[in-house]
């Protein structure tokens, strides 16, 4: 139980830590967690068993952090400083609860396990008859955790993608016409 406290904790706090309010969104600040979260995840789900009803829990674990990946995408807000034209991430209390949620479900989880009786009766003859044990529900947390991280990122790269760039807005936001060769032909012709 301290372990699954520990780890979401450290989990929730480098989250919050490095994304919560308004942060610069930019390859320098994202390239360490892009690359090092998958290959960490890969080292250690490599190890991760893969008997059948596993494999279903990480198809849940999966599908579990699409959805908070989908909630923290919701809550997230990506906006282009009119000045300098940097890209900035902003985030609030509504992202820093879903992050709470999801990680929180974790040591819920456990601790149900451990010290709720009529949850450990009734999950634990599941998992005893599926042979689900514990490595596989640890391996399902952190493929819930990296699936929920990758997702955000990338429909924030998608968003800081379709923003208009550095000059291309013009006085009240709006972009104004296309260029005169991008203009549409007149109906009259």
């Amino acid at each position: 139980m301290e372990q699954a406290i520990l780890t979401s904790s450290a989990i929730l706090a480098y989250v919050l830590l490095t994304q919560y309010g308004r942060r610069r969104f930019s390859w320098r600040t994202w390239l360490p967690a892009v690359a090092g979260i998958p290959i960490a995840a890969a080292v250690y789900l490599s190890r991760a068993p893969t008997h059948r009803y596993d494999v279903y829990l990480y198809l849940v674990a999966a599908a579990a952090g699409c959805g908070f990946g989908a909630l923290a995408s919701a809550t997230t807000g990506v906006e282009r400083d009119a000045g300098a034209g940097r890209l900035y991430t902003r985030c609030g209390p509504a992202f820093a609860a879903t992050w709470a949620v999801a990680t929180g479900t974790r040591v819920a989880f456990i601790w149900a396990l451990q010290d709720a009786p009529w949850f450990a009766h009734t999950a634990g003859p599941f998992l005893r008859d599926h042979q689900i044990g514990r490595s596989a529900i640890a391996a399902a947390f952190v493929l819930m955790a990296v699936i929920m991280y990758g997702l955000r990122f990338a429909v924030i790269a998608v968003r800081a993608r379709q923003m208009p760039r550095r000059g291309a807005l013009r006085r009240g936001g709006n972009p104004g016409p296309p260029p005169a060769d991008r203009q549409p032909v007149s109906r009259a012709l």
